[in-house]
């Protein structure tokens, strides 16, 4: 085995975020989607368990469209992308920089939703040179295409079609690694159902180096709407798919967590939901973590996704095929996220306190009905350390945990700061739209979008 191995590596992500994390620079903080640790510059007010119930609305940023994506902090600026197709720029005051058009889908019929822009989150690279762009964003536009813009500008410096709209949609966003950017694809909203791929792009070009189409060609299905999890120390990479393909012979790539090689993306090893467990469009539309877990005196490396089914499953990382180590139901289940059945929410692995803690929709807790929920739950076996049962909404976005304590979840209209140690609720929040996207913790403030096309700054009173 690699334990050894890969906690070194991971320790040494962790020391990175730590002396370079006071941006918030793509989805979920890290490439591993679990180091999501806020980190705060000197010249800077540390957000922290004591002063986080003090965060006030500094400003607010509009855009024409509803927002899914994550906003990411880097360059003293604010990216964030809308429905309305426009990614943008905003000032750490709030004041608009730039923005660039990259495209809506717009299918017609009774698609839903009648029509989406941006739902990637951007990616900010200072180590990628294209032309005399030394910044650069790479970003999923609404057209099918992925972007490469001028970080300082938002001139578009190269677009590569992934799939064609409208039936092809992405919804992931980009990872980068050893000079190659690493994305999803999946079908608009299964309307109509699509094969699902996954892609190896040269960053300075556009250039696709490797295909994976995780259906056989004819097929349809098993679409990527989650962000993939780098392990740099194994050269692989984890992802979780969707529907079920539409010919019998497909490989088992559906509704399953997916390694791959980052050499060429060969399949190294998959596991699917079992008949048992799955549910009608019982897809997986998370995003997986990297953490581990020590039993009896033993490290092992795990990898875990949640399911809409409301099962979140964590794996031996050197063995996915074999099953599950231990799984835990998160929530109820359901086919419908967006009506809070359905539980897509990627949690946050907190290596400090060796915890993860994981947001979901409807579930039932000590006997109440809940609406949705945050959990802190024991990598060891998927017990429970604490839970809250959440009355106001359910929760979407990823969860966003900082290293000062603390962790912060949309839950409907509400915005809450919850302390890790206890799940006491620190900060509650009541904005006029839905915080479905995940939050970003940079530089002291709290940066968060609704769905009314807002971009919200927080920040404790002076």
């Amino acid at each position: 085995m690699t334990t050894h191995i890969r906690r070194y590596a991971l320790l040494l992500v962790v020391t990175a975020v730590l002396l370079a994390g006071c941006d918030w620079q793509q989805y979920m903080g890290t490439q591993a989607n679990g180091f999501a640790f806020g980190i705060t510059p000197s010249n800077a007010t540390p957000l922290t368990t004591t002063n986080v119930s003090a965060l006030t609305k500094r400003w607010t940023a509009t855009s024409g469209g509803s927002t899914f994506a994550q906003p990411i902090v880097a360059n003293a600026l604010v990216y964030w992308g809308s429905f309305d197709g426009w990614e943008r720029a905003t000032d750490l005051q709030g004041n608009l920089v730039w923005q660039t058009f990259i495209g809506v889908t717009t299918p017609g019929g009774t698609c839903f939703p009648k029509s989406v822009g941006v739902a990637s989150t951007a990616m900010y690279r200072s180590d990628v040179t294209i032309g005399s762009s030394n910044t650069v964003i790479f970003v999923g536009g609404g057209d099918g295409n992925l972007y490469a813009l001028d970080a300082q500008s938002g001139a578009i410096l190269w677009a590569t079609q992934l799939g064609a709209p409208p039936g092809y949609f992405i919804y992931d966003s980009p990872r980068f690694y050893n000079g190659s950017i690493y994305i999803g694809l999946s079908s608009y909203g299964d309307c109509p159902l699509t094969q699902g791929e996954f892609f190896k792009i040269n960053p300075v070009t556009g250039a696709i180096e490797n295909t994976l189409p995780l259906t056989p060609d004819g097929c349809v299905g098993a679409g990527v709407w989650g962000t993939a999890a780098i392990d740099s120390a194994s050269n692989v990479a984890y992802f979780v798919t969707g529907n079920s393909p539409s010919c019998p012979q497909g490989p088992p790539y559906s509704e399953a967590i997916v390694e791959v090689s980052l050499v060429d993306l060969h399949v190294v090893q998959s596991w699917a939901v079992p008949p048992g467990e799955q549910i009608a469009d019982g897809d997986f539309g998370s995003s997986p973590n990297l953490f581990s877990r020590t039993v009896n005196g033993t490290t092992d490396d795990l990898v875990g996704a949640v399911s809409k089914n409301g099962i979140y499953y964590a794996f031996e990382r050197d063995a996915i095929g074999a099953g599950p180590v231990w799984e835990t139901r998160i929530a109820t289940g359901g086919d419908a996220p967006l009506n809070g059945n359905g539980t897509i929410v990627p949690g946050a692995w907190d290596p400090l306190n060796h915890l993860l803690y994981l947001g979901g929709d409807s579930a039932t807790i000590n006997g109440t009905a809940c609406k949705g929920s945050i959990s802190a739950v024991n990598p060891n076996d998927g017990s429970f350390v604490w839970r809250d049962c959440l009355q106001d909404g359910w929760v979407m976005g990823a969860v966003a945990a900082s290293s000062a304590g603390f962790a912060v979840v949309g839950e409907g209209t509400h915005l809450l700061a919850v302390d890790t140690s206890d799940g006491s609720i620190l900060w509650n929040y009541t904005g006029a739209g839905n915080f479905r996207a995940s939050e970003a913790i940079a530089n002291g403030v709290l940066y968060a979008t609704d769905t009314l096309g807002n971009l919200l700054a927080f920040a404790p009173s002076p």
